[in-house]
């Protein structure tokens, strides 16, 4: 019995799994840089005579999310030789049918700002009185979107933790856990500046609970991050690693002395 570590299944189901870190991490890194890339591109057209860059910034935003998505898609590929009680199923198969639904929304919020812009900036102003609020089509759609994509990246580490177990990776289950912990903490925050920042509108003390949670959200939002790349990134190197393993075991093993075998040594008489 070998088990169901990952350096025993097919060699293929490693490499999409690690094709799907790659490009998770990659799109993350370039949604973290992007203005910094963005910046260089600009610089570089302009200096070509370009005087509108719209559409490469179109391309470039869609291009980060779809790369961002599909990495999800090929990091939960099911692995078809596992035999077993598989403890990343759960979390994986949530993640599956989650994705393409976010996939849609995600999508769209990135592409329709620019090509019906003008529409979705149209703002509809809800309540009365003191609590008073406005918001654009476009705002609720970014915020829709946002609360999606979270969801993935919610599952996706869980999933992670999961997968973890299959190398096995006590620093991959903690470390997603934590970035896990760590967007429930900035879902609690956001809960409480909207209720705060509400009733700060009439009640003036109450809207400083809602400044603090906003500080609150951003450090914790720093943490999930320098955790979430941390993790993707040790989880691609461990299925690298894998794969070598992998490969030096399917490698036929090479006597040292060749000469040993063509010409074996005479038997006693």
């Amino acid at each position: 019995m070998r088990g169901n570590l990952l350096r025993y299944a097919s060699t293929g189901y490693v490499r999409t799994l690690r094709r799907g870190a790659m490009l998770v991490f990659v799109a993350w890194l370039i949604a973290v840089f992007g203005d910094l890339v963005a910046g260089v591109f600009l610089v570089a057209l302009r200096m070509l005579g370009v005087a509108s860059i719209a559409t490469v910034d179109a391309i470039f935003d869609i291009a980060k999310v779809a790369a961002m998505l599909l990495g999800w898609w090929l990091l939960s590929s099911p692995d078809p030789a596992f035999v077993g009680v598989d403890d990343s199923k759960d979390w994986r198969v949530r993640l599956r049918w989650t994705l393409p639904f976010a996939s849609v929304l995600i999508l769209a919020e990135t592409t329709l700002p620019y090509v019906i812009g003008s529409s979705l900036a149209k703002t509809t102003t809800i309540g009365q009185g003191a609590v008073v609020i406005s918001i654009s089509a476009r705002e609720l759609f970014e915020t829709l979107a946002h609360m999606m994509h979270g969801i993935v990246v919610y599952m996706g580490l869980k999933y992670m933790a999961a997968l973890s177990l299959r190398f096995p990776s006590p620093k991959i289950r903690k470390e997603s856990n934590d970035a896990a912990a760590c967007m429930m903490i900035i879902l609690a925050c956001g809960v409480v500046m909207v209720v705060f920042g509400l009733a700060g509108r009439v009640v003036g003390p109450l809207g400083v609970v809602a400044v603090i949670a906003a500080g609150g959200a951003g450090i914790t939002a720093l943490i999930w991050l320098v955790l979430f790349l941390i993790v993707v990134g040790r989880l691609q190197s461990e299925l690298g690693r894998t794969l070598l393993v992998m490969e030096r075991a399917s490698t036929p093993r090479i006597d040292a002395d060749p000469d040993a075998r063509v010409n074996p040594p005479a038997s006693p008489m």
